[in-house]
Order: C-alpha cells, then structure tokens, then sequence
C-alpha cells in the first residue's frame, strides 16, 4: 500500500516502556482534540481488566489467526513481544481515520514507531519516558499484572529501548499528569515550547535514566 496520499494528515506515534504512561496521554489527545482519533492495535494477549474487543485493541484469538493476517499484508507494522504474544496495526486501522480527513494518534512499542516511519515518513514520534526507573518498577508491580520475572524484562527492554531515542521528534518525561498533558498540547498545536522536547535538550534526562541503578 502506499502512503502518499496522506501527507496531508498528521500521524502522531507515541511509544513508551512498559508502565510509562502512553496510553492514558493518548486517550486525552482523542478527548480532547476533536480532529485526532486513537488507531486500535492488534494482538494476542487475553483482554485484562475490563478492556473490550475494539476499544483498548482487537483481540486475536490464536497466533495462527495473526500470523494469516500477517501473510495477507494486513500490518503497516507488527512485533512479537517478549515471544509471547503478537502486536500489530493494521493498515486499515490508520487509512480508515485518515480517509474521514482526520489526524491518527498511534499508542505502539518503540520498533512498530520505527516501523511507521519507514511507511509513513511525516509521522511524528513521541517517546514517553518514566521520571526515573525506579519509579518504573513501582509502576510495573502495582499494576499486579506481572510476576517479578516479567517485570524483570519489561524494565530490562525499558533500557533497550531508551538506546532508539535518538530517532524520535520529541522525548516527554510522563511524571506528572498535567504537565505532561501540557507538553503534548504543545505538540499537538505545534507551539515553539515544543522545541524543549527534542532530543538535544532531553539528553540529560535519558543519559539519567540509563544509567540509574534500580531500587528496590
């Protein structure tokens, strides 16, 4: 498929670790910027909680099921995570937001944001990092979603992933709430503020988080 006929509309990436927050900045984006809808991801792990099919991602019932999908050249881009489960966006579930002349706000891992960007180079991407890892880890075991073995490699991958920031627009330190909706508002609207948020000055705050030792 080709993108070329979407230059027009904005593709907003926001990529994170594990735990640092991305999802709930992108559901605020769609609440409150009546132009940009979320793209619903696909994958398949078990819903948790109170998620729903077509809300919070379409549920595949079998890795068979994706990997046909796979094979039918469904996904712009797809990764299987801790080789557990598979992740996938669709092509649909970006051209159909686009094709109603509105913008896309993508809540995916950091190699699908790369991914995106080889097929839609206009995307923006935002990496969403935690205030420190120890705070990460907190995060991760009160989610009471995982066993100490996977948080242990959801905060090995968070380091991992910190080494790809160099190809993100903007970093964004999700410590708290509001001035983190703050910074994506400035994004969003393409304020000169939004400059603090490129790599450069955010350096600092990454060479800190890779090199923190955590606690606890």
């Amino acid at each position: 498929m080709s993108a070329k006929s979407y230059t027009d509309h904005r593709i907003i990436v926001v990529s994170a670790p594990s735990g640092a927050g991305k999802s709930t900045i992108c559901r605020w984006v769609e609440e409150t910027f009546d132009n940009f809808d979320i793209s619903i991801s696909h994958t398949t792990r078990k819903p948790r909680g109170d998620e729903q099919d077509g809300r919070e991602y379409h549920f595949v019932e079998s890795d068979e099921a994706f990997k046909e999908m796979i094979n039918q050249n469904a996904f712009v881009e797809y990764a299987h995570v801790y080789s557990r489960y598979y992740y996938g966006t669709s092509w649909s579930s970006i051209t159909d937001i686009l094709d109603k002349d509105r913008n896309a706000v993508l809540d995916i891992d950091v190699q699908g944001a790369e991914q995106i960007k080889a097929r839609f180079p206009h995307a923006e991407l935002i990496l969403v990092v935690p205030p420190s890892m120890t705070e990460l880890a907190r995060r991760l075991r009160e989610r009471k979603t995982d066993d100490p073995e996977e948080i242990k490699r959801r905060l090995d991958r968070a380091r991992e992933e910190l080494t790809h920031a160099e190809k993100f627009d903007y970093i964004l330190q999700n410590d708290d709430l509001d001035v983190s909706k703050a910074m994506m508002r400035n994004i969003i609207e393409q304020n000169p503020e939004a400059k603090s948020m490129r790599i450069a000055a955010m350096q600092p705050v990454l060479d800190s988080l890779m090199n923190e030792s955590i606690d606890g």
